[in-house]
This record gives C-alpha cells, sequence and structure tokens, in this order.
C-alpha cells in the first residue's frame, strides 16, 4: 500500500466523490473508501489537503493532475464562479461495466438511490474485499440473474429488464466492453447505444466516465436548463445545446458539462 497527499485544488477527493460520476465508494467517519476492480482505495480529505491510502491501479483510476491545466485563467468568463466552485473536482477513469450499469439505473432516479442499488448488487453478488463492503460483481456473476431478481432483491424498478439484457448481451459477444476505448467518440455512441436503456444522455455520461471521451456533453433536463440560462435568450432544443456545447467548448466538453452539473447541486441554475 501506499501512503500519497495531494493539494485540494489539483484533487478535491469529496467534490470528485459526490459530483454524481461515480457510485460505488462508502464514506464513515470522514474516511472515503472507494472499490475499483475489486480494490479498495482509501482518502481522508483535510481542510487544504487530501490523503489517500492507495495500491494497484490506482493513477488509471483516480487520474489525479489530470485536469490541472484544462481550462487556461480568463476563458469563458461566464463560468468563473463555476469553475472556482469545482475547483479539483477530477474526471475518475472507471470500469465500463460497473459505468454502465450505474448509468443504466441513473435514468429518472437520484444519486442516493443509484449508489443504494449498486451497494446491494455488490453485496448480493460480489466478493467480499472487507467488513461490509464487497467488490462490483462481473458479467458472469450476475449471469444468473433476472429481471424479477434485479427487480425484487435490488429495487431497481422498470430497469430490471435493462440490466438482465444488457449483461447478457456481454456474455453472449454481442457487446465488447473494450471496443469504445479503439473507435471515434461519434462512433463509440452509436455502439453504447445499442444497450437496452441507453439514449444520448446515458450514452454520453458512459463514454466520459469510463472510455475518457472529452468531447461529449450529457445533456438531461436540468442540463437543458442552465445551458439555456446561461447562453440562450429563447428556448432551445437538447439538440442545439448539445451543438452549441460542442461548438463551444470542443475536447473540454464533458469536463466543463461536470463541472457545470456539480455547481448546479447547489445553486439550481436554471430552476
Amino acid at each position: 500500500m501506499k501512503k500519497i497527499t495531494v493539494d485540494n485544488q489539483i484533487f478535491d477527493l469529496k467534490k470528485t466523490l459526490e459530483c454524481g460520476q461515480y457510485f460505488h465508494w462508502y464514506e464513515k467517519d470522514g474516511e472515503y473508501m472507494m472499490v475499483h476492480r475489486g480494490q479498495i482505495f482509501k482518502g481522508i480529505q483535510g481542510e487544504k489537503e487530501s490523503t489517500l491510502i492507495v495500491d494497484g491501479p490506482w493513477e488509471e483510476f483516480l487520474r489525479i493532475g489530470s485536469h490541472e491545466n484544462e481550462i487556461q485563467e480568463g476563458e469563458f468568463p461566464e463560468l468563473q464562479e463555476i469553475f472556482a466552485y469545482g475547483e479539483g473536482l477530477t474526471l475518475l477513469g472507471q470500469d465500463p461495466f460497473l459505468t454502465i450499469i450505474s448509468f443504466i439505473l441513473s435514468a429518472n432516479n437520484h444519486f442516493k438511490r443509484i449508489q443504494g442499488a449498486i451497494h446491494a448488487l455488490s453485496e448480493h453478488y460480489g466478493d467480499p474485499l472487507a467488513e461490509g463492503i464487497y467488490a462490483f460483481p462481473t458479467p458472469e456473476q450476475l449471469s444468473h440473474v433476472t429481471a424479477p431478481m434485479y427487480r425484487e432483491e435490488i429495487h431497481t424498478g422498470y430497469r430490471d429488464q435493462y440490466l438482465e439484457k444488457t449483461v447478457q448481451m456481454i456474455l453472449m459477444g454481442e457487446f465488447d466492453l473494450e471496443k469504445p476505448l479503439i473507435l471515434s467518440t461519434d462512433e463509440a455512441r452509436k455502439y453504447v447505444m445499442q444497450l437496452p436503456g441507453v439514449g444520448p444522455k446515458v450514452a454520453d455520461c458512459i463514454l466520459l466516465f469510463a472510455y475518457q471521451k472529452p468531447d461529449v456533453f450529457p445533456v438531461d433536463v436540468w442540463m437543458h436548463r442552465a445551458m439555456q440560462s446561461l447562453y440562450f435568450e429563447r428556448p432551445a432544443t437538447k439538440k442545439e445545446v448539445f451543438e452549441d456545447a460542442m461548438m463551444r467548448f470542443g475536447t473540454r466538453a464533458g469536463y466543463i458539462q461536470q463541472l457545470i452539473f456539480y455547481y448546479g447541486k447547489e445553486h439550481k441554475i436554471g430552476r
């Protein structure tokens, strides 16, 4: 195990975990425990620094410093307050299977319920890692789980069929978890949208959080309103919002989207 400390301006543990990108973490007495590919990474955030206890593939997961120089000083003056509020927020390099399941569950859902479902899936079907903490199950470990089991045991609601079909597509070789890595963003979006329950917004979340495709901009109802409030003087469609964001932000669109999203949780832009 390795102990590292990092300035919160570069990597803010609390913001990174609580911004809505990732759900397989636990918090107890101020200590965060993050689960990634069957390993536990621990972190404690102080006033100015975060202390992390890590091992294994921690660099590819935590991606510390990956956004440090993403936005130059003075760029996008209308977003300076939003950037300052999200300082240190980092996009993680998540496991694709966990991310796909998480964001299929995210449709018409909220953070606590999604996180509860991820924890329940791990406790029911994953391998134990420590007291009360379990690895996220593999597709093989979910191979026998039916839609009624998801609904009754995990409380997934109507998403139960999406989960069952997604797992079966992966196991049958109809969906390759690694393929989006080698595709262009547009091709990867089309490929991911083959999965049941995955529309454009969920696809862009998956591409951003699991496949490090930066040139995406997930647009849900709230982000639609937020961008309209920031940049449009008239009603705009989701398609117009997406196209404007891509033209305006380019390859930084995904990261800026997450900063706006995080700021909006507290400040409710466009509501």
